[in-house]
C-alpha cells in the first residue's frame, strides 16, 4: 500500500529493534524517488530506536508524481522500509493562451480530482493562475464555460500547464442581423451598395460578428464561419466564395467550391470582426453563412440569402390616360401612377422565376397640349371600343425629351405607354385602284397590317407615294364630228374697209378676209392695139360671195379644224363670228351670205376627232399628280379614304373627280396608283433603354409576357444574338439542337422567315422547327417571338431561364459593345 502525500510534506522514519544488541549502532536512512537514491540521511539507534524526519521534494518539471521508499542500512546489512508514498503537485502553474498566442486574462476552469470540482481558478492580465491543489492524487483541468480547451501544450504533465484556450460564447451577426433565419435575404447583387453589401446591396457582404453578450468574451475570441453555396447557375465570374480578406483565417475550400470554411478573431473588449463573402452575380444562386463561438460549431447563428437583380423604369403616358393608370407612393416619396395592380403582379410573378424584380422609379404625366402631333385619335380608328381618344405610337415617333429623367444609371428603363403601337419594320407595296364614282378606300393587302403613319399632322398621314392617276379611256371610242357655232346673229361692227368683212375664229387667232364687189357697172375693157376687146364682167350682187372668197371660208374652217387641242379645249366647237364695217343694211345681207357659205363649206368638212372630259387637249387619256388632301386618313389605321378632286372653277382645267364615272360620253373610270408602307400593330418594343407598352388591362396575363418580353431583350434575351454569361454553355439555335431563331434568309443557322430579332421557339416540335415559318406552331416561351390575348407564353423556357438568371443585369440600355459584362 502507499500512502498519498503533497510535495513538501513531512515524512517521518521510524524504525525499532526488537531483537538483537545492536541498541545505540549508527544507521542511514536512504530514500529513492522512483527508484533512484535522491537523499541519504545518516542517524543512529538510540536504546534501540530510530527516527528521522525527511521533507518530501517538489516533484520534478514534467511529473505529476514520483514515489518515494526507504531503506534503513545499519550494521553493514539494509532494511527495506515497509511504507511506500506518492508525492504529488501541491500547485500547478496554468497559462492560458488563445490560438493565436495572446494571453488570456479570466480563463476559468475546473481542477478535477477523484471526479470532483476541488479548485476554479482565473488567470490574471497575464494569463497566468497558480492553483493549490485540494488532494494529493493526480488531477485533470476541466473546461467551464465559456472557455474550451483546444490544445494542452507539451508537457503535458507537470506544474507548469500551457494551454490553448478558446472562449466559448454565443456568437451573433451584428450587422447584418438576423430577422428570421428561416427567410433568405433578397439581395440584389446588381446594385452599388452604400454599406458594404449589408444594405441588400451588391454581390460582395462584409459581415461583422461578434458575442451576443460582450461579457462573455474578450479580444482573440474565436467565432468559426462556414459558408455553404447553392451554385445553382453555371455563371461563374466572380466565383462565389467566402474571400481571404478582412479579419477572416484559415479560409479553406471543399465540396468543389460548395463549402467555404474559415474563422475570425474578436478585436479589444470583445469587438465585433468583419469577413466578407462574395456571392456572385447569377440570380436565384442561394448562400447560408453560419457562424458559432464554440470551437467545431457553428450553430449559434445563420443567414441565407439569394440573388435577386433590381430594375427600375420611369412609366410616361399622356394626361388623357391618367385615368387607366393606378395610383401607388413611390420609394423616394410622394405619388406616381403605375400599372394596375393586376397587370403588375403577374409581371412581377413572371420575372420573379428570373430573380428579376422591376420597380417603378418615376412617372410622367404629357400634358395633353405636348402629346406628338397626330398620335391623338379616336379609339375607333384603331378598333379600340369606346367613344374616347387612344394614343398610338412606334419607337420612331416617340418623343421623350424632357419627359423622362436622365438615367440615373444602365438599369432604369424608360417606358412609354400607349393604346396602339406599331412596329418600326415595313413592307412596301404598289397599288393600283380603279373608281368609278367619286369616292373610295384604299386598304391593306392584309387586315394585320396597318399603314405606316408619320404623325406630322392630327390625327395622322401615311407614309404613301402618291404615284398619280389616269383616266381609263380609249380614244377611237369617243369620236366626235366637229361642231360649228357662231358666236352672234349678226355682224360686228368693226375696223374694215366698206365693201369687205372679216371672218374670226372667236378661240384661236385665225380669220380671213373677205372682198364683196360693188354693183355699179364695171368700166369696158381697153383692146390691146390690133385686138378686139372682150366683154365687160358680169357685175356681181353685193350681197353675194365670191367664187374667190368660197375658197378662202373653206381654207379658214380648214385651218380652224386642224388644231385639235384647241378644240378639245373648246369642247369640239369652232366660234365664228363676222365683221363688218357697220350695222347698215347691206352689212346685215352680207352677213347672211358669209353665215350661209361658211355653213356650206363646214359641212363638206366631215371633221371628227376623240372627244371626251377623259381625255385632254391632245386626244390622249388624262393623267395627273395624286393631291395628299384627297386622302382621308381617319376612318381605320388600316384603311384611307379618297375623294377624288374637282375644279374650283369652270376656267380651270378638269380634274378627276369631274368625269369620274361608268363608261359613258361624259364619264369614265378613273385609276390611281399609290406606293406606301404598310407596318403591323405590335404589342411592345424594347431598346436602347426605352421600352414601349401597349395598354391591354383586360387581358393582364398576356400583357405581362409582352412585358417580360421586351425587357427580356434588354436583358440580353436570346443568347441568339449576345454573349453568354461566363461559364455558361454556347447558345445553340433551332438547327443544332438549342430553341433559339431569328428572321433571316437562307433558311439555315437559326434563320427562319418569320418574328425580327432573335427569338425563342421552345414547346414547338421538332419536327415541325424545321420548316421556315414552324408550320404557324406557337411556341411556349416568354421569348417565342409574338404574342396575342391569350396566356399561352406564362414561363421561361428552362434555357432562357438559366441565361437569365446568369446575367449581370447591371446595365440594360448600352449596346453589348459597351457593356461591362454579360
Amino acid at each position: 500500500m502507499s500512502t498519498d502525500i503533497f510535495e513538501g510534506s513531512d515524512v517521518i522514519v521510524k524504525a525499532t529493534v526488537r531483537k538483537g544488541k545492536l541498541k545505540n549502532a549508527d544507521a542511514a536512512v536512504v530514500f529513492f524517488h522512483d527508484g533512484t537514491e535522491k537523499h541519504r540521511e545518516a542517524t543512529s539507534f538510540a536504546n534501540g530506536k530510530l527516527e528521522v524526519t525527511y521533507t518530501a521534494p517538489d516533484v520534478e518539471d514534467g511529473a505529476n508524481s514520483y514515489k518515494l521508499t526507504m531503506k534503513i542500512e545499519y550494521d553493514g546489512k539494509e532494511h527495506r522500509y515497509n511504507k511506500t508514498y506518492i508525492v504529488w503537485l501541491k500547485t500547478v502553474d496554468i497559462t492560458a493562451k488563445t490560438e493565436n498566442d495572446k494571453d488570456v486574462e479570466g480563463f476559468h476552469c475546473n481542477m478535477v480530482q477523484k471526479r470532483k470540482k476541488t479548485a476554479s481558478p482565473e488567470t490574471d492580465a497575464a494569463g497566468k493562475v497558480t492553483v493549490d491543489l485540494v488532494k494529493p492524487t493526480k488531477f485533470t483541468i476541466k473546461d467551464l464555460a465559456p472557455f474550451s480547451i483546444l490544445e494542452q501544450k507539451a508537457p503535458t504533465d507537470g506544474r507548469a500547464r500551457e494551454l490553448v484556450v478558446q472562449r466559448n460564447f454565443v456568437a451573433e451577426f451584428k450587422n447584418p442581423t438576423v430577422a428570421d433565419p428561416n427567410d433568405p435575404i433578397k439581395q440584389n447583387v446588381n446594385l452599388v451598395t452604400a454599406d458594404e453589401g449589408r444594405d441588400k446591396k451588391s454581390n460582395v457582404i462584409i459581415f461583422e460578428v461578434g458575442a451576443k453578450d460582450p461579457a462573455d468574451a474578450g479580444e482573440g475570441d474565436v467565432v468559426n464561419i462556414e459558408v455553404k453555396f447553392g451554385l445553382e447557375s453555371k455563371r461563374n465570374s466572380p466565383v462565389p466564395k467566402l474571400l481571404d480578406e478582412e479579419d477572416a483565417e484559415d479560409v479553406a475550400m471543399e465540396d468543389d467550391g460548395k463549402l467555404y470554411k474559415g474563422l475570425v478573431r474578436l478585436k479589444a473588449n470583445a469587438g465585433p470582426a468583419k469577413f466578407k463573402v462574395d456571392l456572385g452575380l447569377a440570380g436565384g444562386d442561394t448562400c447560408e453563412v453560419r457562424i458559432g463561438g464554440t470551437k467545431d460549431s457553428v450553430d449559434d447563428e445563420s443567414l441565407k440569402f439569394v440573388n435577386w437583380r433590381m430594375l427600375d423604369y420611369e412609366v410616361r403616358y399622356p394626361q388623357f390616360m391618367e385615368a387607366e393608370m393606378a395610383e401607388v407612393d413611390l420609394a423616394a416619396g410622394g405619388k406616381g401612377r403605375d400599372f394596375p395592380e393586376e397587370m403588375k403582379r403577374f409581371a412581377d410573378a413572371r420575372l420573379g422565376k428570373g430573380f428579376v424584380e422591376y420597380k417603378l422609379l418615376k412617372s410622367c404625366a404629357v400634358a395633353d397640349a405636348s402629346v406628338e402631333a397626330g398620335t391623338r385619335v379616336p379609339a375607333a380608328y384603331i378598333g379600340n371600343d369606346g367613344a374616347g381618344d387612344n394614343y398610338i405610337l412606334t419607337s420612331s415617333w416617340l418623343n421623350s425629351a424632357g419627359h423622362f429623367d436622365p438615367a440615373a444609371d444602365n438599369r432604369v428603363n424608360h417606358v412609354s405607354v400607349c393604346h396602339g403601337a406599331y412596329s418600326t419594320y415595313t413592307t412596301v407595296e404598289s397599288k393600283t385602284k380603279t373608281l368609278k364614282k367619286k369616292t373610295g378606300k384604299l386598304e391593306t393587302t392584309d387586315l394585320d397590317e396597318i399603314f405606316e403613319f408619320e404623325p406630322d399632322s392630327a390625327p395622322g398621314t401615311t407614309n404613301l407615294t402618291l404615284r398619280g392617276w389616269e383616266a381609263v379611256i380609249t380614244p377611237a371610242d369617243h369620236m366626235k364630228a366637229t361642231k360649228l357655232e357662231f358666236v352672234a346673229a349678226g355682224p360686228e361692227a368693226g375696223a374694215v374697209t366698206a365693201g369687205t368683212a372679216q371672218v374670226v375664229e372667236t378661240t384661236q387667232t385665225k380669220d380671213s378676209d373677205l372682198d364683196f364687189v360693188d354693183p355699179s357697172p364695171a368700166p369696158a375693157p381697153v383692146a390691146a392695139p390690133g385686138v378686139a376687146p372682150g366683154p365687160p364682167p358680169a357685175p356681181v350682187p353685193y350681197t353675194d360671195v365670191s367664187p374667190g372668197d368660197l375658197a378662202k371660208i373653206k381654207a379658214f374652217l380648214i385651218d380652224a379644224m386642224s388644231d385639235e387641242p384647241a378644240l378639245r379645249q373648246n369642247e369640239n366647237t369652232i366660234k365664228v363670228k363676222v365683221i363688218t364695217s357697220g350695222t347698215t343694211a347691206e352689212d346685215n345681207a352680207r352677213f347672211a351670205s358669209i353665215k350661209a357659205a361658211v355653213e356650206a363649206e363646214f359641212a363638206t368638212i366631215d371633221k371628227k376627232i376623240a372627244f371626251h372630259p377623259g381625255l385632254d387637249d391632245n386626244g390622249v387619256a388624262r393623267k395627273g399628280a395624286l393631291d395628299a388632301s384627297w386622302f382621308d386618313f381617319t376612318i381605320k389605321a388600316w384603311r384611307v379614304g379618297v375623294e377624288l378632286g374637282t375644279r374650283a372653277s369652270a376656267a380651270d382645267p378638269l380634274l378627276p373627280g369631274d368625269f369620274v364615272g361608268p363608261k359613258s360620253d361624259t364619264t369614265c373610270p378613273v385609276k390611281y396608283k399609290v406606293r406606301f408602307k404598310s407596318t403591323y400593330a405590335i404589342n411592345g418594343n424594347s431598346g436602347g433603354g426605352s421600352q414601349l407598352m401597349v395598354w391591354r388591362d383586360s387581358v393582364p396575363a398576356p400583357w405581362s409576357s409582352t412585358l417580360c418580353h421586351e425587357l427580356g431583350h434588354a436583358m440580353g434575351m436570346t443568347a441568339f444574338d449576345y454573349p453568354v454569361p461566363p461559364g455558361m454553355d454556347a447558345a445553340k439555335n433551332v438547327d443544332n439542337g438549342g430553341p433559339y431563331y431569328k428572321n433571316g434568309s437562307p433558311q439555315g443557322g437559326g434563320l427562319r422567315g418569320l418574328h425580327k430579332g432573335p427569338h425563342c421557339a421552345h414547346g414547338v416540335s421538332r419536327r415541325n422547327l424545321r420548316d421556315n415559318k414552324f408550320k404557324g406552331k406557337q411556341g411556349s416561351c416568354i421569348m417565342w417571338g409574338s404574342g396575342g390575348n391569350d396566356d399561352t407564353r406564362q414561363n421561361w423556357c428552362p434555357t432562357c431561364e438559366a441565361y437569365l438568371r446568369g446575367r449581370q443585369l447591371d446595365d440594360i440600355r448600352s449596346g453589348w459593345a459597351g457593356r461591362a459584362a454579360p
